[in-house]
């Protein structure tokens, strides 16, 4: 009896240590992984479909992952489009669709999707539809892990892994690792949206800055400062198509009470020329005709 609880205790002993070897195994890959990806130049500064496809690159690197793609939520909030993937196998499995939301988020808010989606067999989980089990079947998709991707306390898209052959049961580790990566794609749309907002706010600087200028000239021009009214009226034309895409201005004049508008001058850049254009009614620029309100 004592010889047998041993024996037993033994054989658990060995069986943790061999269980903590693996993990330990499987941990240092994951981090070799992710350092991996935040030392490589197109992660740090590439394209956002460079740094994407580089994220699923390396994922698919580690052994049971054959596929892994990115999906970006759309602002219709019903659609996700596919960013990135990668697939190990032939090519004719490189390719993806557009999903609807409710693929990932039972509800279709993708808000609701609080927790990764982690799924042993696509192809028998009772709780996918029988759409996504037959197309599980006829790609060859057994294990899942769908990992949102959260950006601004909201989800910005799913960093998707999959695996083929048999089902998989994911251990705390590799879900641990789905979410690293899915850390990672959230950077990666950050920077993007702030190098969005720095070439908006370069692109509103350098148009409020031509502006000035053209505004300075003008008032510092010797003919809209001294010169007669049509005169100024046509340097206030000429100046307006300076900037960006204006290629024709005109001024009209409309008294108080007048159905009419009259022109008192049209210049057109494209053929550097000055014109007289013919009057239009007020309800050309007011539906009710008064020009005034």
């Amino acid at each position: 009896m004592t010889t047998t609880v041993f024996r037993n205790a033994a054989w658990v002993v060995a069986w943790n240590e061999a269980r903590a070897a693996h993990v330990a195994k499987r941990l240092k890959l994951q981090h070799a992984i992710l350092a991996e990806i935040g030392r490589h130049d197109v992660f740090r500064r590439g394209s956002p479909a460079g740094s994407l496809t580089l994220l699923c690159e390396k994922a698919a690197t580690y052994p049971i992952i054959t596929r892994a793609c990115v999906y970006r939520c759309e602002p219709d909030g019903n659609t996700l489009t596919p960013l990135a993937l990668v697939d190990n196998r032939p090519a004719e499995y490189d390719h993806i669709n557009t999903l609807g939301t409710t693929s990932f988020a039972p509800s279709g808010i993708m808000d609701d999707m609080t927790e990764p989606n982690v799924i042993s067999d696509l192809q028998s989980d009772p709780g996918i539809s029988d759409y996504r089990q037959a197309y599980s079947k006829t790609h060859g998709l057994r294990g899942a892990i769908d990992m949102p991707i959260m950006k601004d306390g909201h989800v910005a898209g799913v960093f998707c892994l999959r695996t083929c052959g048999e089902p998989h049961v994911w251990s705390q580790e590799e879900v641990m690792f789905a979410g690293a990566l899915a850390t990672c794609a959230s950077w990666v749309f950050e920077r993007t949206d702030r190098q969005k907002a720095e070439v908006l706010v370069t692109g509103v600087a350098e148009r409020l800055k031509l502006q000035q200028t053209i505004l300075s000239d003008i008032v510092r021009h010797d003919k809209f400062r001294h010169g007669a009214v049509i005169e100024a009226i046509a340097i206030l034309n000429e100046y307006a198509t300076k900037y960006q895409n204006i290629s024709r201005s005109t001024i009209y004049y409309c008294a108080a009470g007048d159905s009419m508008l009259v022109p008192m001058d049209l210049y057109d850049r494209r053929q550097d020329r000055h014109y007289r254009a013919g009057a239009v009614p007020t309800t050309y620029f007011a539906p009710n005709g008064e020009v005034y309100t």
